[in-house]
């Protein structure tokens, strides 16, 4: 029962995670983001509806953009 009550706790504890609009650049929660979007097996937060649609309509240049920006923040 220990194992089964182990179990639930893992799949029921949220965690807070700060995440960076890939819109804008802003910074917000995951469990305080209302929008969100899943592209490439990665979920995205957003700080606005706006920037939530901006990012439906062409996921590839956000998506882009942002890793090429982690990138270049890894190299420094």
């Amino acid at each position: 029962r220990a194992s089964l009550a182990a179990g639930t706790n893992y799949f029921s504890t949220v965690v807070s995670m700060d995440v960076i609009d890939p819109v804008d650049g802003s910074k917000l929660t995951n469990v305080n983001a209302e929008h969100k979007y899943r592209y490439g097996g990665k979920t995205y937060f957003f700080s606005s509806e706006a920037n939530y649609n901006r990012f439906r309509e062409s996921p590839a240049k956000f998506a882009t953009a942002k890793a090429a920006a982690g990138e270049q923040a890894e190299e420094e």
